[in-house]
């Protein structure tokens, strides 16, 4: 019998490069690269367990992967050692990762062609089968194998879908996350609606206005709640966030424990906060390297690719990354249209909600309103691509009357309106929060009114 279509050279050169620079894999999971892609199994197998490596830490530590994979049992499926360094030990080729890529694929879809043809030609010999049938269920097979993509869904088919989710809804058989991701805070939730997936939300406040703190809490809740997501952060490193998602976590200061002003009893309820954030292991990856948005897209492919599914991403924030103008030309506004519509585009290719934080510009602060569209820096992108825009706006005066002042640093509480200024499907509206300065966290302000009352 005749070998099928392969490249063991464009699989070991592509392989070799991967472990040796992770740009290079980087690269290869934004071309759309996967395990399924691989003649050989072993080859296929090894990639994955990269992508998943690259999506939990950021990159590859030789010494550190082994031992995964040993422990998941994956070093057999791989060929063992001596093979494991042999693929690794390969001298870098002085083609581009995309040329060894597009090597791999067109061997791939030439199998798929070639098993897609044997099978017609078993159902063309089955005299009770209508040709018409056998052709055009392959040429459409043909067509999803080359585009790479589900069959398509139809009109007709999407109604039977909507009715079918109704049915299972009045029985209480979807499950929670499916229509919406629940966030901590039930007015959210109830008068906004819950994020959907596929949906780009931006948060957008003055600096210093909280929308760190929202985004953090949010993404931090449904890692707890329903498991793996994805947090990127350029406000601040991996040893700073730890602490103070502890201190939400909590409810204790860490600024109190740092400058040892908690008592014993404080103390131990921070480290209980260090555990329950330690206990999230791999359900909230944290990232604070990346600095670009294809850096940015690559992780959200590789992690939405782990064996278990990504729930959400939060991106904190817009204006901390580099949006990549392409030439001198061309405009910082039109870069950043870029970089949104491929946040959207990944929100939707991988069925999760997408939180962007966001800055606005002064006009707001110094005209004593509330922020409107117009107030997002780089605001028409912005405005276009996002589903929602939720702004966070500190008025003069809480919904009692009482006088406020931002700047005052002896409120430990400050009221705060989360303000949905676009809301597609949803409409707009405003809620109303409690921040607690202490431990940066989000409340509803009707819980915190009535204990002061």
């Amino acid at each position: 019998m005749e070998t099928p279509p392969n490249s063991t050279e464009a699989e070991r050169y592509l392989l070799s490069m991967c472990f040796q620079r992770d740009c290079d894999l980087a690269e290869a999971i934004d071309l759309s690269l996967r395990g399924k892609h691989f003649y050989e199994s072993s080859s296929g197998t090894l990639f994955d367990a990269a992508v998943e490596a690259f999506a939990v830490s950021g990159g590859i530590v030789i010494e550190e992967f082994i031992t995964d994979i040993q422990k998941s049992g994956k070093l057999d499926e791989i060929g063992g050692m001596p093979n494991f360094a042999q693929i690794t030990g390969e001298i870098i080729s002085s083609r581009s990762v995309k040329y060894w890529v597009g090597e791999i694929k067109d061997r791939y879809y030439r199998r798929e062609i070639m098993s897609l043809c044997a099978n017609a030609s078993a159902c063309a010999l089955d005299l009770e089968v209508s040709p018409h049938t056998v052709a055009a269920g392959g040429s459409n097979r043909l067509l999803d194998v080359i585009n790479e993509q589900e069959k398509p869904i139809t009109l007709t088919t999407a109604v039977d879908e909507a009715m079918a989710m109704i049915d299972r809804i009045a029985s209480g058989e979807v499950i929670e996350g499916e229509l919406g991701i629940p966030t901590p805070i039930d007015s959210i939730n109830r008068f906004f609606g819950m994020p959907r997936p596929g949906e780009l939300i931006t948060i957008a406040a003055r600096p210093g206005g909280g929308k760190s703190s929202l985004l953090r809490g949010l993404i931090r809740h449904i890692a707890e709640q329903l498991g793996r997501s994805l947090f990127f952060s350029r406000e601040m490193p991996m040893t700073e966030l730890v602490t103070i998602f502890a201190q939400e976590a909590s409810g204790i200061s860490w600024r109190d424990v740092r400058d040892n002003h908690a008592m014993p009893n404080q103390i131990d309820k921070f480290k209980k906060g260090l555990e329950r954030v330690k206990g999230l292991g791999n359900r909230i990856i944290i990232n604070d390297r990346d600095k670009t948005v294809d850096q940015l897209i690559a992780r959200i492919a590789a992690s939405s690719r782990a064996e278990e599914p990504l729930k959400a991403v939060a991106v904190d924030y817009l204006q901390r990354y580099d949006p990549q103008q392409k030439h001198k030309s061309e405009t910082r506004d039109i870069a950043i249209g870029r970089f949104t519509m491929a946040l959207k585009d990944s929100a939707i290719q991988h069925n999760v909600p997408v939180f962007l934080g966001a800055q606005i510009g002064r006009g707001s602060e110094r005209e004593s309103r509330a922020p409107r569209l117009s107030d997002l820096r780089e605001s028409g992108n912005i405005e276009q691509d996002s589903d929602r825009v939720w702004f966070l706006w500190i008025p003069d005066k809480t919904p009692e009357g009482a006088h406020q002042d931002a700047n005052d640093q002896g409120l430990p509480v400050l009221y705060v309106q989360l303000l949905q200024a676009k809301g597609r499907g949803d409409g707009l509206g405003k809620i109303d929060l409690a921040f607690h300065r202490k431990v940066t966290t989000f409340g509803e302000w009707r819980d915190w009114s009535k204990g002061i009352a």
